[in-house]
């Protein structure tokens, strides 16, 4: 298993735990204020707007690592195709990018 599935995955799992944990807390957070009596209202938005933002921004970050993890592993076979390539024009084309480090 290479390391953009595990982010992949990980981005699924923060955004369904962003949204499951923003209603747990949602939900926690108001039986600690009717136990107080300080809250009439049977759920705070805020508390669970901010996990499921939470969880959003966490899940796209993880996913977006993942795809520039792809995008260099297509970068790498295209160079590695490049390099065994026994065509003059590859190795001219391979020759132009000899300032880079592999």
């Amino acid at each position: 298993m290479n390391m953009s599935k595990v982010l992949k995955a990980l981005a699924i799992l923060a955004l369904v735990g962003g949204i499951f944990l923003g209603v747990n807390a949602a939900n926690a957070v108001d039986e600690l204020a009717r136990s107080m009596r300080a809250r009439d209202k049977s759920y705070v938005w805020s508390v669970a707007l901010s996990w499921w933002i939470g969880g959003v921004v966490s899940g796209i970050l993880f996913y977006a690592l993942a795809m520039m993890l792809d995008h260099l592993e297509s970068i790498k076979r295209s160079l590695n195709t490049m390099n065994n390539d026994p065509s003059p024009s590859a190795k001219k084309s391979l020759a132009s990018l000899n300032r880079y480090k592999s």
